[in-house]
C-alpha cells in the first residue's frame, strides 16, 4: 500500500525453520523470494513430509518418519491436534496400525501398495491422496524435478533415492535468478549490520 519495491522489504525471523515457512507462504502468494537458508528444500516442511512419507513405506518400523507426517497433518490442520494427542492415540493398545489411522481421518494411504509404484509416480500418488497435488508448492515442484533429475541415468530404487537425498538435501534449493526484484528473507542474525526500508516479523511472539 505504501508502494516498497519487494527488494526494498525483509522478512526476519529467529529459525531458518521459520523462514522457510515465510518463504513458502510468499511464494504461493506469488511473491518473489530471495534468501540463502529459506529456500533449501531441507526446509520446506512439505518437502519433508513427503521425504518422511518415502521413508515410512521402505521401514515401517520408522518412529521417526511416522512422527514427522503427523505433524505436519496437525500444523496443515488436514487431522485434529494437537500432536501428543494424536501420538497419544496412535500408541493406545487398541490401535490398529499407522494405515487405520490415517484412514479413521480420510486418508486411504497403504504403503504395501504405494511401494509398487516407480518413485516418481509413487511421489505423484502421495500428493494426490493427502490433498497437495493441486496447490502450487514451489519447494514441491523442485523436490520433484530433483527426482527427475536422481532418476536420469541412475537405478529408481526408493531406498538408493533416499541414501542419496541425505547428501544433496544440503544444496538443493529453490533457484532465483540474480538480480530479482524479491523480498529478502533470513534470520534476525544474519541480518545484523544491514537495512531495510520495511521490516516485517511474522513470529513475534516475544515481550517488546
Amino acid at each position: 500500500q505504501e508502494g516498497f519495491k519487494y527488494n526494498e522489504i525483509a522478512v526476519l525471523t529467529r529459525t531458518n525453520r521459520e523462514g522457510a515457512l515465510a518463504a513458502q507462504a510468499l511464494m504461493k502468494a506469488g511473491i518473489p523470494v530471495l534468501s540463502s537458508e529459506s529456500l533449501l528444500l531441507k526446509n520446506a516442511t512439505s518437502v519433508n513430509f513427503l521425504t518422511a512419507l518415502l521413508r515410512y513405506i521402505e521401514s515401517p518400523g520408522d518412529d521417526i518418519a511416522r512422527a514427522t507426517v503427523l505433524r505436519f497433518l496437525v500444523d496443515e490442520q488436514k487431522i485434529p491436534g494437537p500432536l501428543h494427542e494424536r501420538l497419544a492415540e496412535l500408541k493406545a493398545p487398541d490401535s490398529q496400525g499407522f494405515y487405520k489411522f490415517l484412514d479413521k481421518y480420510g486418508f486411504q494411504f497403504n504403503g504395501i501398495i504405494l511401494a509398487k509404484f516407480p518413485l516418481y509416480q509413487r511421489c505423484q500418488e502421495l500428493l494426490r491422496l493427502f490433498g497437495m497435488e493441486k496447490k502450487p508448492d514451489p519447494y514441491l515442484l523442485y523436490f520433484l524435478d530433483e527426482i527427475l533429475e536422481y532418476a536420469t541415468g541412475r537405478n529408481h530404487l526408493p531406498a538408493d533415492f533416499l541414501n542419496w537425498w541425505e547428501d544433496r538435501r544440503e544444496k538443493a534449493s529453490v533457484s532465483v535468478p540474480e538480480g530479482t526484484d524479491a523480498v529478502r528473507v533470513m534470520t534476525i542474525h544474519k541480518s545484523k549490520g544491514l537495512e531495510f526500508t520495511a521490516v516485517i516479523l511474522p513470529f513475534c511472539t516475544w515481550n517488546m
